[in-house]
């Protein structure tokens, strides 16, 4: 068995290590630098032969040889040289028997270390591997009355018998040697396919199910394909620690038709607040280190059906950011899509989301119908949020959530590779399962919104606010 405060230090003498060489990296001056996150979708393919040769002399049928899954991931690093990050992702699958089913949950997470083989700034090949653990939990469900029978569901008596349920759960700790490649067709959204094989190093099972010679194990091929935000390009790192930044700042005010306000950026900072006017105000702060690319770079503002559209356009080559502070109207609805860097949210009143490739995202006293955030890597903290639906989606990092002491939510959270707590809260019922992942749900107050948080590696915390 490998301690948590094994691994955890495994992971860090692998961060200093990967540092050190980063360093160098940069010294190196200008590269093709990227940074890439997102949600995950894919296939694992374990051995199960052992498993399904039980299950059938039980009664039961086969597991399909392929399971769905998802996560979220993140990585950066330079093309030619290293690349840094993590992923996380778990799925579930059943079969049905005689008289009841089985159910399998299977999930996998950890550090990602590779080198970035080839490529240019639109697409990266990858060779590496990932270091992490996982684990396997099987429950066999019988006696639900599931095959009918002349008294259906119920015992000759008319009375439910109570199921027999039956865990057998397995941990690992593994590697996964994988090769990856990313295609940017966008500057700032891409796909990667992910093309590994799990090989557990170390494992130990647990459970009250005898499964004589058969094991649940997550050895086999993966293949995963990930929607990615991010950009790749030349920042030309090394000078950039060594000179100052050009600016220029763009300030302008626009009328809005329409209830929408959408802010598209690829590299900077994007602030969001309720302005006094019926309009909106933009004042954007470019950023490059050359005159060259700080003129190339430009925001585009545009009426749309919907309202108004905010946009960044800049060269491939060469760093260039871009700092927003936009006011809205009261009742706007908010669109948030950026590559890189950090979004601050405040006040706004109408629908609101957040899409954002690596950074954080800070969201708070936002009154609306709906919130949705997603994140491939980085930190999201949620503060004073009203809303009938908040969904948080997050790869890599942490998540708080701080909600009003009445609030009134039924909450769905997961996290696949760390720890959720919740509470506590004047009106308070859930529960939290353990196994696989952590998993909490629960209701707050008369759950009368839905509040949906999952995460792929990192912890979750969501707690009523202070008076």
């Amino acid at each position: 068995m490998i301690r948590k405060a094994t691994m955890i230090a495994i992971g860090v003498t692998c961060l200093l290590a990967t540092a050190v060489v980063a360093l160098e990296e940069v010294a190196r001056g200008d590269r093709i630098w990227f940074g890439l996150g997102g949600s995950a979708l894919g296939l694992a393919l374990p051995d199960l032969g052992s498993v399904n040769l039980h299950l059938a002399d039980r009664g039961f049928d086969a597991f399909g040889d392929a399971i769905l899954f998802t996560g979220g991931r993140g990585r950066g690093g330079v093309l030619g040289g290293l690349s840094l990050g993590g992923i996380g992702w778990a799925g579930e699958t059943a079969a049905s028997g005689e008289d009841g089913h089985a159910d399998l949950a299977i999930g996998f997470g950890g550090l990602e270390v590779g080198r970035v083989i080839g490529g240019d700034e639109q697409s990266l090949l990858t060779l590496g591997v990932v270091i992490g653990g996982g684990g396997t939990s099987l429950l066999l469900i019988e006696g639900t009355g599931q095959a009918g029978g002349d008294d259906g569901p119920f015992g000759s008596c008319g009375v439910a018998p109570k199921p027999l349920i039956l865990g057998r759960y397995g941990a690992i700790a593994a590697i996964e040697p994988f090769a990856s490649l990313q295609v940017q067709p966008l500057h700032y959204l891409g796909f990667e396919l992910h093309l590994g094989y799990l090989l557990p190093i170390v494992s130990f099972e647990w459970g009250d199910a005898e499964l004589v010679g058969a094991s649940p194990r997550l050895a086999g091929p993966v293949v995963c394909i990930s929607a990615t935000w991010g950009a790749i390009g030349r920042p030309a790192i090394g000078p950039i620690l060594e000179r100052p930044m050009l600016e220029e700042t763009v300030e302008q005010s626009a009328s809005l038709a329409g209830p929408c306000v959408e802010i598209d950026n690829a590299v900077g900072r994007v602030t969001v607040d309720v302005g006094a006017e019926s309009g909106v105000h933009i004042v954007a702060v470019k950023r490059a280190h050359t005159q060259v690319v700080l003129d190339q770079v430009a925001v585009l503002i545009e009426l749309t059906r919907c309202g108004l559209r905010v946009d960044s356009r800049g060269p491939r080559s060469g760093y260039w950011e871009i700092e927003y502070s936009i006011s809205v109207p009261v009742g706007a609805d908010v669109a948030v899509t950026q590559a890189v860097g950090d979004v601050h949210v405040s006040d706004v009143s109408g629908a609101t989301s957040i899409e954002l490739g690596i950074g954080g995202i800070d969201v708070e006293s936002v009154v609306g119908p709906s919130l949705q955030v997603e994140s491939g890597a980085g930190d999201i903290r949620v503060v004073g949020v009203v809303a009938e639906t908040i969904e948080v989606k997050l790869g890599t990092g942490d998540i708080e959530i701080i909600l009003p002491a009445a609030a009134s939510y039924a909450l769905a959270a997961r996290v696949e590779i760390g720890e959720i707590t919740v509470g506590p809260f004047e009106e308070f019922a859930g529960i939290e399962t353990g196994g696989l992942g952590r998993r909490a749900e629960a209701t707050l107050g008369d759950g009368a919104g839905d509040l949906s948080v999952r995460l792929g590696i990192g912890e979750i915390g969501i707690r009523a606010a202070s008076d």
